[in-house]
């Protein structure tokens, strides 16, 4: 109810820090808004859903200041709680939302995070038929066949999302939903002074992002500043005309067109501007869903393949609503009602919804809750089914959040079975994000595990991510094993990313081995690290004195120097133990000559 206008508040100051994947986030903002504005026509009312996109909302209000489309960007404070309050109806109106606009032409489209849509769906039920088809809904990650999402946006977070299907990337905006708010969820509406007002509960219930005001305005403020910069009022400009370039062409029955298209998709592949590209390119063909355009090409038509199936059937939550009503209460409030279900310690009921697998987001708020220390009993057992039942996504979303903590240094076993269940992108988490933490020192049969594991991604971002870390300088054994069951990939990795770490350069071992095995580009990269006083570090700084053809050879010629030294001369034997002279000079020679004393 009182939190602050976004065009009221003074830029922030240059330098403050909101850490790194604020950065990623902020870029994505500009990213969605811009395409939303290209996407949609001018007299379209946009209704962002707090609190989850209230930041987006905020964007909106400041590429739209001064603008005609300034009075159609609007904020809803509407959540599971509240989204069949008897006076949401009201509130709504309010907002310009009802029967009588609705029929007069208003076009309103509810602007929400993911995933199904439950929100804007329960919202329409309490409009005609002919009211809801002019209620539509964009999500950023969509697992509602009916609503299309923004890889505009998810592209800033995960460069992949053009090859997966967007419902796998809620992982993804995992950090986005848990962003600090200002405000509590709403849980009903009040009329007072004549408006409604959402009401939050005094005490918050839900993990969905801690509530401090602070921080929410220093995130405002640095929108503000982020806004002020001409660069991101270039960029954003750009992409909104990017996209509306895309709709001419991609409605255009030219074949010319369709050439033009393929081509620019095919030269910038692989590139920054080549993914946002293609992202807009699907995101443009999605949204036909919401009935803006139809296109006259498909993404075949292009050269891209199919990431995702408009045919899939609706999500499983409705399906487990439908067969099983006495679940509808959990199901539609997940964020109130499934931390309320471990306070009272309903293992049953838990139970049923880890089985019933229902979505990502009942997933995640389960993982929360159920991960939220070292177990034992009946906890500990649905820990243990959760790992070995769940869907990849949640597996995915476990190695990258939740061990991640200290005190999972006591569930080796539950790490253990992870890495035997999980998929790659598991095992990839796991080396970015879980093994680089210092509580994993002790860790290593684990580890040993991952590495054997036969994805040479995983094994690059161990070498990467993990051991440059100082709490693995007693897993020497780890790091060569690493590197013997590996190639030339990862050893370009361990060349650039550990070995330049001080406790890497010390393991005599690693080292060795790769210098015998790395060709003359490996043996340069660590040659340019070689900095103790150590044979192998004297051989390595004197390889760059070689050419780079004879470098390998030379490089042998040395190692086997080392492996077989010359013998040294025997030293002369003191007097004082040198045999009589009746003993035989063999007997002297063999007990003392070799021993040099």
């Amino acid at each position: 109810m009182d939190r602050p206008d976004v065009l009221s508040l003074q830029a922030a100051k240059k330098g403050k820090d909101l850490g790194p994947p604020w950065k990623s986030l902020k870029a994505a903002h500009f990213s969605f808004v811009a395409e939303l504005f290209a996407l949609y026509p001018e007299d379209t009312h946009f209704y962002f859903l707090a609190r989850d996109a209230e930041y987006l909302y905020d964007v909106a209000r400041l590429v739209t200041r001064d603008s005609a489309r300034s009075g159609r960007v609007h904020l809803l404070n509407v959540s599971h709680a509240s989204m069949r309050d008897g006076n949401l109806k009201g509130y709504l109106q309010e907002n310009g939302i009802s029967e009588e606009s609705l029929a007069a032409g208003r076009k309103a489209i509810f602007i929400d995070t993911g995933f199904s849509g439950t929100i804007p769906g329960a919202i329409a039920e309490g409009f005609s038929k002919e009211a809801r088809a002019r209620l539509k809904t964009h999500l950023i990650a969509s697992s509602n066949p009916h609503h299309p999402s923004s890889r505009a946006f998810l592209v800033h977070l995960n460069p992949s999302v053009n090859e997966s299907e967007v419902d796998r990337m809620h992982g993804s905006i995992a950090t986005y939903e848990h962003m600090t708010r200002y405000t509590g969820h709403s849980s009903s509406y009040v009329y007072v002074v004549d408006r409604y007002h959402p009401i939050s509960r005094a005490i918050r219930t839900s993990d969905d992002g801690s509530i401090d005001k602070k921080r929410n305005r220093q995130i405002m403020r640095d929108l503000v500043a982020e806004w002020q910069k001409p660069g991101t009022k270039a960029r954003f400009k750009e992409e909104r005309k990017q996209m509306k370039r895309l709709l001419r062409l991609l409605t255009s029955a030219d074949d010319e067109a369709r050439a033009t298209l393929a081509a620019e998709l095919e030269r910038k592949k692989n590139t920054p501007q080549g993914r946002l590209l293609e992202a807009q390119v699907r995101d443009a063909l999605d949204a036909q869903k919401n009935d803006i355009f139809r296109a006259k090409m498909t993404l075949e038509d292009l050269g891209l393949k199919a990431a995702s199936d408009d045919s899939s059937p609706a999500p499983k939550r409705k399906e487990l609503i439908a067969k099983y009503p006495e679940w509808s209460a959990v199901l539609e409030n997940p964020d109130d009602e499934i931390p309320r279900l471990f306070k009272d310690e309903n293992w049953q009921m838990i139970g049923n919804l880890i089985g019933a697998n229902a979505d990502a987001e009942i997933s995640r708020l389960l993982v929360d809750s159920l991960y939220d220390g070292v177990a034992t009993g009946i906890k500990k057992d649905l820990q243990v089914f959760m790992v070995k039942t769940c869907d990849e996504e949640t597996r995915q979303y476990l190695a990258r959040n939740f061990f991640t903590e200290p005190y999972t240094q006591g569930m080796e076993d539950i790490l253990t079975l992870l890495i035997e269940t999980g998929d790659a992108e598991t095992w990839q988490n796991l080396a970015h994000f879980t093994f680089p933490q210092p509580h994993m020192r002790r860790m290593t049969a684990p580890l040993r595990l991952l590495i054997k594991k036969d994805d040479i991604l995983t094994r690059q971002y161990l070498v990467g991510y993990t051991f440059p870390q100082p709490h693995t300088q007693k897993m020497e054994d780890l790091l060569t094993l690493l590197i013997e069951i590996s190639d030339k990939p990862v050893w370009e990795h361990f060349a650039m990313y550990s070995f330049p770490q001080p406790h890497v350069q010390a393991m005599k071992g690693p080292t060795r081995l790769l210098m015998e095995k790395g060709d003359s580009e490996i043996l340069y990269i660590l040659s340019e690290s070689a900095h103790l006083d150590t044979p192998e570090h004297r051989i390595l700084r004197g390889s760059r004195q070689i050419p780079s053809h004879q470098r390998r050879e030379w490089m042998k010629a040395e190692l086997a120097k080392l492996k077989s030294p010359a013998k040294k001369a025997a030293q002369p034997i003191p007097a004082a133990l040198r045999s009589p002279p009746t003993a035989p000079a063999v007997r002297c020679e063999n007990l003392f000559g070799q021993a040099g004393s």
